[in-house]
């Protein structure tokens, strides 16, 4: 995902591109989900070497969250945002909970700190084109 963030990072791609990733660690599928909003419900499954299409806004979000949290695929709103947050203090507590809120305000942040590194291996391509 570092790789995805370089490439944006220098206006590459843009940030709502689609991109596939080949992924191995916990993850939550937003786009298989009845309610592509409600991750409080949605379960974790564990993964090798799956093709994911995903975008570019994704692979940020899913670098900023604390390494405890699975890779988070969809488009999150307000309200999947929310849940996200419930998920990750009903399962993983206050202190990472507080994590994930740093980074999500962090991610709004011009000079937004470097992302800590996350568990799990991801390779990705563009779908697309990049910029010129």
């Amino acid at each position: 995902m570092d790789e995805v963030i370089l490439a944006h990072a220098n206006n590459r791609v843009h940030t709502l591109q689609p991109i596939e990733m080949v992924y191995t660690g916990h993850l939550i599928d937003m786009t298989v989900e009845a309610d592509q909003q409600d991750i409080l419900h949605a379960e974790p499954q564990w993964v090798e070497n799956f093709h994911l299409e995903t975008s570019v806004a994704a692979s940020i979000l899913n670098s900023a969250l604390p390494a405890e949290l699975p890779l988070v695929n969809g488009q999150l709103k307000k309200s999947g945002l929310q849940s996200l947050v419930s998920f990750t203090y009903l399962r993983h507590g206050h202190a990472v909970t507080v994590r994930l809120l740093d980074a999500l305000k962090n991610l709004g942040s011009p000079g937004r700190r470097a992302p800590a590194s996350r568990s799990g291996r991801a390779t990705w391509s563009s779908r697309h084109s990049s910029r010129p």
